[in-house]
């Protein structure tokens, strides 16, 4: 957290654009899983080049990719599940308060399927290893909590893709280099994970009343819109029809006769069980 809670918004100004928060910005970016990926995309490479040579290689390097992959995928789940924790802290302690709130999320995303990308390669470069699909239903269910009580607590939550404009990782000039049977399932592969990282944050916004930027070099407007959100806006009471107490989330719309015009509201509400 780099500015506690303040209602003077150019304190949140002076804390993004000073020294101390681009470094941990750039720390945070060292902490991740992305040179693990790397490294094993460059093994996945290695070994289909010994298999498609018939190399006797090519048997023990394939033998060690889906050790490799659960590695990634248990590096990705300690990562995610530690800044889940620090996150329900602080909507934790923002719940006790009764004014309306606002938490400004920095984050170039997070799959909630730990180690879904690096599996998925595998796939795309092995696809005849039988168990690796059965990962997709692996997801992590932590962050349903934390959103629940941000959204009972109204506190909108405002997502802000640290990643600027969408580039993908398969051009930049620090990428291994695939095979040229695998480079079509390898670059889908990277696109699907580097969205799916992005609709993550989407739905920690829609979830919350708040709003998600996404691809845009231009962090301050993000800033901007979060911060007039804050000052001007509508409560609006609703009742629903049912009095089914299920703890289910249940979808609601906030619709304006006047088509020009945009609203951002929450999406929906957990019905509390009895």
């Amino acid at each position: 957290m780099v500015q506690k809670s303040t209602t003077d918004p150019a304190d949140v100004l002076r804390a993004v654009e000073s020294k101390d928060f681009q470094k941990l910005f750039l720390g945070s970016r060292q902490g991740s899983t992305q040179a693990e990926l790397v490294a094993f995309r460059r093994a996945l490479d290695e070994a289909r080049a010994a298999c498609d040579s018939r190399e006797p290689e090519c048997e023990p390097m394939k033998r060690s990719l889906p050790g490799q992959a659960n590695q990634i995928a248990s590096q990705e789940r300690m990562y995610t599940l530690g800044f889940l924790k620090q996150f329900r802290s602080l909507v934790q302690a923002l719940a006790r308060g009764t004014e309306r709130r606002s938490i400004i999320l920095f984050s170039d995303g997070f799959q909630l399927v730990p180690g879904k990308e690096a599996f998925e390669l595998l796939a795309a470069y092995f696809p005849e290893i039988p168990f690796i699909s059965l990962r997709s239903v692996d997801r992590m269910e932590d962050l349903e909590p934390i959103l629940r009580l941000a959204a009972n607590s109204n506190i909108s939550i405002y997502t802000i893709d640290s990643r600027g404009l969408y580039t993908s990782g398969f051009f930049e000039a620090s990428d291994p280099g695939t095979v040229a049977a695998a480079m079509p399932a390898v670059l889908s592969v990277m696109n699907q994970n580097a969205s799916g990282a992005g609709d993550t944050l989407s739905e920690i916004a829609a979830a919350t009343g708040g709003t998600a930027f996404q691809n845009s070099n231009n962090i301050m407007s993000g800033l901007e819109r979060a911060f007039a959100d804050g000052r001007q806006y509508y409560v609006l009471a609703y009742v629903p029809s049912s009095s089914n107490s299920d703890g289910k989330f249940h979808s609601i719309s906030v619709r304006l006769r006047e088509s020009k015009m945009l609203v951002s509201a929450k999406r929906g509400y957990w019905a509390n069980t009895r």
